[in-house]
């Protein structure tokens, strides 16, 4: 019988990494807009959607040190979904009960910090455990595309939530099911 580690085993779960961790932003990334327009914060959009380019200039940089250095990347990937997730549900919530601008943009701003640098971690741990990268990488990274197909019907048809703050909080949801899925990856 295989071990836990043999890549049978192994390959999808790292592909189910890549699942669970790109449904999070997809769940919300795409109607962001929408919701924000819905509670008259239109001017907010571009704004919102830039969070996520600033924290990626910021971020990685302490992230990509720890995570190479002195922590297993797959425990930083953990406690940054976590994190991720705790700013993810307070900003939706400061939307969805009208905390006013200035909340959502802090609480928003928080959650990119602590998600953007998770994108690399993922791809650090992956490529940790496959033994033939060329030719594995991308098959396993198709999942994370095929996961916001699947949010998009999620939001869009089954949740009917196009121009609600539903989609965050749920995400948030997803972003501590990542975090807990970390434990089934083997460390880095």
């Amino acid at each position: 019988m295989p071990s836990a580690n043999s890549p049978a085993y192994l390959l999808p779960r790292l592909g189910g990494l890549f699942f669970i961790h790109a449904l999070a932003p997809g769940l919300w990334m795409l109607s962001l807009g929408n919701v924000l327009g819905s509670r008259g914060w239109g001017d907010l959009v571009p704004w919102a959607y830039a969070l996520g380019p600033i924290a990626a200039l910021i971020s990685p940089l302490w992230i990509g040190g720890l995570a190479d250095n002195r922590i297993d990347a797959r425990k930083i990937l953990r406690w940054l979904c976590f994190g991720s997730a705790f700013f993810l549900f307070l900003a939706f919530t400061a939307l969805g009960k009208g905390w006013g601008k200035s909340w959502f943009m802090i609480l928003h701003g928080c959650h990119s910090l602590c998600f953007t640098p998770t994108w690399s971690l993922v791809a650090t741990v992956v490529f940790a455990n496959i033994p033939d990268p060329a030719r594995q990488y991308p098959m396993l990274r198709v999942w994370a595309t095929m996961s916001w197909v699947v949010a998009g019907v999620i939001i869009s048809h089954v949740m009917k939530a196009d121009n609600s703050p539903a989609g965050g909080l749920l995400a948030s949801g997803v972003l501590v099911a990542a975090g807990l899925y970390t434990w089934l990856i083997p460390a880095t």
